[in-house]
Formats: C-alpha cells, structure tokens, sequence
C-alpha cells in the first residue's frame, strides 16, 4: 500500500514499521526499484500526518489515522507518547535516507526536530542499566526511567547519539549541503585540493550562523544551506559582509555558487519566534508553544504530577512570552496571578511540565 500512496494501516510495534521503510530505502539502493524509494516516501509523509510537535509519533507504540482523535485522545488517556530513543533513531535514518534521493530540505527540518526534542530530551541513562523509554506529553508529566533495566532504547540511544554527526553535512557533486546548524568542521576533497567548512554557532538558542571557507588555493562549488520551514521570511544571508541576493525561501536549500578563497565567511540569520502548532487538524484547539525548531513546555512546580487521565490541559493566555533575566533559553509568560516558565523541552530535567495547551 505504501508505494501506491494509500496510509499503512494502524497497529502496534511502530518502531519496527519505520524501521521497515529505511530497510526499504536501502533496498532502493541496493536494487534501483523506484517502488521502495514511492514507499520509503509516502511512509515518511504518513508520519508527518500523525507526528507530535516534538517529532515523535505511536501514543503507546501504535500508529493511528491521520485526521483522527487518537493523537488528541493519548494525551489524557496515556503517558506512553512516544518510543523516543528507537523512534528518534529510525526517523533521523529514514530523514537520511531521503534527503540523499531528493534534497528536499522538509526532512532535514523532520530530522532536526526530533534531534533536538526527541534524542537530545530523553532522560539521561545510568551505569546500573535505568535508561529511558518514553517521551511523555500529557499534562503534568516527568521524565521517568522504563521499569525494565536494559530495554531496546538503551541500545538506540547510543546509536542516534554516535549516529547524529553523519546528518550535519552531505556531499553532491560540486557542492557541500550543510543541513544541522551546530559548531562543527567538515572537510572534502574536490579535483586537485582539500576544502574544509568551519560552522560556529550558538543555535537553536540563538538565531546566528557563521561559515568560513578554508582552502590553500580558489575553489569553484556552492554551499547549499537549508533554510528551515518554520522561518516565518527569507533569512539574511550575507558573504564577506555583503548581503547575498540568492533565492532562500523557508523549506528549501539555498545555494551560494562562487569561487571560494580561503577565509570567505558565510553569515546567516535565522529569525526565531514563539509561534503555537495545533496537535492536529481536528484539534487546532490543542497547540503546543514552538519557538524555532524547539518544543517548549511549561513547568510545574506544584509537586507530584497527577494520572494521565486525572489533569485537564492548562489554558495557554495570549500573553507574550519574555526572557528570563540571567538564563539562555527560559521564558515566562503572565498566567492570571502567576506566572508561568517556560523552557525548551530538552532542558527539562525532574520538574514535572505540560506540553500541550488549550488555546483560550
């Protein structure tokens, strides 16, 4: 069904289907059948229909209908949300996969996403075999270990970890696509010379890109960057100080083609903020807070979080968000007589948090 368009059917064991459709983009490797990169393809656009606003996706390790209740449902009914770090691994591979047949720059936005909400957020496992499982988002939840030690995700959370660094950079002919923003080198050959790329960067917390060109002698190929689709305009871009007159709309490469001299400098500017994203398009009442490609929950400071099914989703007010004085990433927000905090999910450790509102 996958490969003639139609959605894969819903059923437990999500993980091991998403695994499925890397293996089938490896068989489009290995085989060249257009039909296992049509499946590997549509499975992708499946997830997208039924993903959180983290990424993650499969309430209870079961995939649902998209258009349905059931993502809307799982936050009251289930703190199971989503399998993170054998989901993470397998989405990230699959984005891979994808984005070296199309260079479609939309999975580079899917693999980023749950990079940083999904395998960077997970609690951090212990010497004694507690790892994490689940990534919870109903209201009042904690990061909690899985209650067997050792389980499946010990395993994929050391993988996605070791994994990541193949997702910064990708090599076409003539060109070098840099497709995660993080403090980094990257080094190629091109006919007759060595190239290197230095990326320094203090995002997602903060909104600038530097690339500088390194090479002993002018070398002729382009730099595509990705210009995420959350960008509400085109970003500034500008080479040597000058502002770059390319086209760079959000969800797409832009591509910088010149004659590169060692020391070049790439800037970019990539405008971040808070916007809300609705659970799904039967819910658009249900939204979580996203600023960038970031997740951002509220947190609790009450004590111990209630059952799943127990807490009601807390009303998000349309009061603006400000920084909190002397931190990076924390913002608070007016909540009638108090005030609530708000932080990156990744940066949630044993508060409890909500994730999702209602919108008010």
């Amino acid at each position: 069904p996958l490969a003639r368009g139609e959605d894969v059917l819903p059923g437990r064991h999500a993980y091991s289907h998403v695994m499925a459709l890397s293996s089938a983009a490896r068989a489009y490797v290995e085989l060249g059948d257009p039909r296992y990169r049509e499946a590997a393809a549509n499975g992708w656009n499946f997830l997208e229909r039924q993903r959180f606003a983290s990424g993650g996706w499969g309430p209870s390790e079961t995939l649902v209908r998209a258009g349905g209740s059931e993502l809307a449902d799982s936050l009251t009914t289930t703190a199971d949300h989503f399998e993170t770090p054998c989901g993470a691994y397998a989405t990230m591979k699959l984005a891979r996969y994808l984005l070296r047949f199309t260079a479609d720059a939309r999975y580079g936005d899917g693999l980023e996403r749950v990079l940083y909400n999904g395998l960077l957020a997970v609690k951090p496992p212990d010497s004694e075999g507690n790892s994490p499982y689940y990534s919870s988002y109903n209201p009042g939840a904690t990061k909690v270990f899985y209650p067997s030690k050792w389980p499946c995700c010990s395993g994929t959370l050391v993988q996605g970890v070791a994994d990541y660094v193949r997702n910064v950079y990708f090599q076409a002919p003539g060109a070098i696509y840099v497709n995660l923003f993080t403090p980094s080198r990257v080094q190629w050959s091109i006919p007759g010379r060595r190239v290197s790329l230095v990326q320094e960067t203090d995002y997602p917390a903060g909104e600038h890109v530097t690339l500088r060109v390194d090479t002993a002698a002018p070398a002729e190929f382009a730099v595509m960057i990705r210009v995420p689709g959350w960008l509400r305009q085109e970003p500034e871009i500008r080479i040597n100080g000058r502002r770059a007159l390319i086209a760079a709309a959000p969800g797409t490469f832009a591509a910088l083609r010149r004659t590169w001299k060692g020391g070049d400098r790439i800037e970019l500017r990539l405008p971040q903020a808070f916007r809300t994203e609705p659970i799904d398009r039967a819910h658009r009442g249900i939204v979580a807070m996203m600023r960038g490609p970031l997740m951002y929950c509220a947190l609790h400071f009450d004590g111990a979080p209630a059952a799943p099914s127990r807490r009601p989703l807390a009303p998000l007010s349309g009061a603006a968000l400000t920084p909190v004085a002397g931190s990076h990433q924390s913002y608070v927000q007016p909540a009638g007589a108090q005030q609530r905090i708000f932080v990156p999910f990744y940066a949630v450790e044993n508060e409890s948090y909500d994730v999702y509102f209602q919108r008010s």
